[in-house]
C-alpha cells in the first residue's frame, strides 16, 4: 500500500505539480485525509486514482478542477 501511495504522491508532485491542498480541494477530500493517503495509512479511493491519471493525460480536466490562482 505504501508503494502505491508513494507513486501517487510522485504523480501529484512531479507530473501534476499540485499541492496537497489543491488536490484535496479538487477531489473533495479533507487535507488530512489526503495526507493519510500519501503516507499509506489509508488507501487512495480508486476514483481519486483515476481522476489523477485523467488530469495527467488530459490537461483540460486538470484545468477545470484546479482554477488558476488570481494575483493578489
Amino acid at each position: 500500500m505504501k508503494e502505491k501511495a508513494g507513486s501517487l504522491q510522485k504523480l501529484r508532485k512531479e507530473k501534476l505539480k499540485l499541492t496537497q491542498k489543491d488536490l484535496a480541494k479538487a477531489v473533495g477530500a479533507n487535507l488530512r485525509t489526503l495526507q493519510s493517503w500519501e503516507c499509506g495509512r489509508q488507501e487512495y479511493p480508486k476514483s481519486v486514482e483515476i481522476l489523477m491519471k485523467l488530469m495527467k493525460d488530459l490537461p483540460v480536466v486538470k484545468k477545470k478542477l484546479i482554477p488558476k490562482k488570481k494575483a493578489a
